[in-house]
């Protein structure tokens, strides 16, 4: 998800305005981790509704190249979800060199580095 992803940078640059963690702070009267975390059950509940749906397209459209190209949408959004998700972490954007580390983890030293606390 990226706006948990962009959290402590954004926030180092003041560019936090339009930021998912920050609106979800706002608006629940939270603090970081707790915006981060219903952020991340959120998408959790979200990526399951995905499959579940995913599962249920029709598979006959009337022709077997209707077929086809219903199939082949519905993989490339499966396929962008999950790059955007890959990209993310594998890419320096976001956590610089550590980025796999930090998929792998979960952990970022991100918000230390920036000078930034949970609270802010």
């Amino acid at each position: 998800m990226t706006s948990t992803r962009t959290t402590s940078s954004k926030q180092a640059v003041g560019e936090d305005g339009h930021n998912l963690v920050r609106v979800v702070m706002h608006e629940q009267g939270s603090t970081l981790e707790e915006a981060v975390a219903w952020i991340s059950r959120l998408n959790d509940e979200l990526v399951e509704v995905f499959l579940e749906e995913y599962e249920r397209v029709p598979t006959q459209w009337g022709s077997p190249t209707l077929d086809a190209h219903v199939a082949e949408y519905i993989l490339g959004i499966a396929y962008w979800l999950r790059g955007n998700e890959a990209w993310s972490y594998e890419g320096e954007r976001y956590f610089g060199k550590e980025g796999l580390e930090v998929k792998r983890t979960g952990l970022s030293d991100h918000a230390q580095h920036w000078g930034i606390s949970a609270a802010n």
